[in-house]
């Protein structure tokens, strides 16, 4: 299970006939057609909670997540007893980083629906994030304890098992989960992992060319091979294992530190020195963003961390997240002209024109 994993776009059928054709415009990807049928079926008295469930869904889908936010701030305040705005807020926030309302979402979620096993889920991943995982792992075992056949909080359970250094029951948590879905790569990767760390090295490579055979597009693979035959001095073996990796992503973990020593070693000074220096300014970023998350913690209504995260989001053109941030800034700080420039510029960028445009008049 992918670790801060966003359930899927399309809602739950909730059973309001006025919404029919809206649903079904969505699941054809008919959005402008989806919103009309939306502000009909409002006009038509359908229930405020299931049109704004369904509009979620829609902006989620066009990647407006501005306005997926605001949809579900307003279900949650319309259908207070209903946790499913809490855990689709849950992992947005969680996405972006911001920890204070991650920890209240999941929070609230689990006192709406205390023995939702999604619910629980959020508990377990909000400590996961945290320096206390393990603290995470009676929510995860009660979710079990309610649906044991769920092969992804196996997953999950053997991922946080492995950040709490619980080596050996992270193995047999991966093992198990391997037995019930050998089909799912993530199982044989967590396994893996649990090999890793218990310096079974064999058996962890042989788990990863397993992986590789099946799953030719998953990055994970040939990184811990490549690290592996770097650890052993088969330079050649390490360069091709890790190159391939980074023709798949260059960012992944710290592939390019590992790569760029590679290199240096089999005489290919150039290359090396290129890629370590690349590395280099893709970790001092990632630490300035890693910071400015940090000190989110601690002062979450802070207009300048909002606005310095943006900025990041800008740069890396994660212009959903960027266009969340600066709007948040604008909550805080309403007079900020820059902030109000930058994102008028990133509503223009998304392809949002008109937005832009009325944002740009109201600040005259």
């Amino acid at each position: 299970m992918a670790v801060g994993q966003r359930t899927a776009a399309l809602p739950e059928p909730n059973g309001e006939p006025r919404l029919a054709g809206a649903r079904r415009a969505l699941a054809n990807r008919d959005f402008k057609l989806a919103f009309q049928l939306c502000q009909v079926a409002r006009q038509q008295g359908a229930p405020t909670a299931a049109v704004l469930e369904v509009e979620a869904a829609l902006f989620k889908e066009t990647e407006y997540l501005d306005r997926e936010v605001d949809a579900l701030r307003r279900w949650r305040r319309t259908a207070p007893a209903d946790p499913r705005p809490w855990l689709a807020l849950f992992y947005i926030y969680q996405d972006l980083g911001w920890i204070s309302e991650e920890d209240e979402t999941s929070a609230r979620a689990l006192a709406l629906a205390p023995r939702n096993p999604r619910c629980l889920v959020t508990r377990a991943l909000a400590f996961y994030g945290s320096n206390v995982p393990a603290r995470g792992l009676d929510f995860l075992a009660e979710a079990l304890r309610i649906d044991p056949a769920n092969v992804q909080l196996m997953n999950l359970r053997a991922t946080i098992l492995l950040k709490a250094s619980r080596y050996r029951e992270a193995e047999a948590q991966a093992r198990q989960a391997v037995g019930r879905d050998p089909a799912n790569p993530a199982n044989h990767l967590a396994l893996a992992a649990a090999l890793l760390a218990l310096e079974r090295n064999d058996e962890a490579a042989a788990e990863l060319r397993e992986v590789q055979r099946r799953y030719p597009e998953q990055v994970e693979a040939p990184y811990q091979l490549g690290i592996l035959a770097e650890k052993r001095g088969d330079l050649a073996e390490a360069a091709r294992e890790l190159g391939r990796a980074a023709a798949m992503d260059v960012r992944f973990s710290h592939l390019l530190w590992h790569l760029g020593r590679v290199y240096l070693r089999q005489g290919r000074i150039e290359e090396g020195r290129k890629l370590l220096e690349m590395y280099r300014k893709m970790d001092a970023n990632a630490n300035a963003f890693g910071t400015a998350l940090a000190q989110l913690q601690a002062r979450p209504q802070d207009p300048a961390l909002h606005y310095t995260l943006s900025r990041f989001h800008l740069a890396a053109n994660e212009l959903p997240q960027a266009v969340v941030e600066l709007r948040r800034v604008l909550e805080l700080r309403r007079g900020d002209a820059r902030a109000r420039r930058d994102l008028v510029g990133a509503l223009k960028r998304q392809g949002r024109v008109s937005e832009a445009r009325q944002l740009a008049v109201s600040a005259h």
